[in-house]
């Protein structure tokens, strides 16, 4: 029982603190100090991604840059550990009726915990055109205007042969919308780009 009530505690406590700085953080902080306060890695480094999928996100941010978009990387890579507490997470929340999904993928399933010859060599990445999430939710202003960006986005990261989340399921089952993004006809990972190469579960 009391191993029951610890893991539970700490999948709310490291979800507590897993998005406020993987949602919010600066990257240059919460690379370093978001590892020491939960399991496993994250990377924001570009360095992290398969080296033929960096050039195409490369190509994907000068895109977005000219068209008036100063984008943020989120995420990279991350391990098989940090990818079961995220996991973890969102399942606890389904079971309190949270329908915001932060991933459908355990350690080992997501294509931004692959690796090559045993270092980081990602196949997805995380990208915003603004500096807050709009889990937030200060305004419903706030987030068209991230809705506006990950539609510019995905059309150009689709352009450039790669796959988008927000491409991806808007409804469950039961015809419940997945996310906030569903009234903006977007499915519920826009800010997730894929190398064509990675199948997602």
């Amino acid at each position: 029982m009391k191993t029951m009530v610890s893991k539970l505690l700490w999948v709310i406590g490291g979800g507590f603190f897993s998005f406020a700085f993987l949602q919010y953080g600066p990257p240059s902080i919460r690379n370093g100090v978001s590892t020491v306060l939960v399991p496993g890695a994250i990377s924001s480094s570009l360095k992290k991604l398969d080296p033929a999928f960096a050039k195409k996100v490369k190509t994907l941010i000068e895109r977005l840059d000219k068209k008036g978009h100063s984008v943020r990387i989120q995420t990279t890579y991350r391990s098989k550990k940090r990818q079961d507490l995220l996991y973890d997470i969102t399942q606890f929340g389904k079971r309190l009726g949270v329908r915001q999904m932060y991933t459908k993928a355990r350690g080992g399933e997501s294509c931004h915990n692959r690796e090559s010859n045993g270092e980081p060599s990602s196949y997805a990445v995380d990208l915003w055109g603004y500096p807050f999430g709009p889990e937030i939710h200060i305004s419903d202003s706030l987030v068209k205007k991230h809705a506006d960006f990950f539609k510019v986005m995905g059309k150009e990261a689709v352009a450039l042969g790669l796959g988008w989340g927000g491409n991806f399921s808007r409804y469950d089952e039961a015809g419940n919308p997945k996310s906030i993004w569903t009234r903006y006809k977007i499915g519920w990972d826009p800010p997730h780009v894929y190398d064509s190469r990675c199948k997602t579960p």
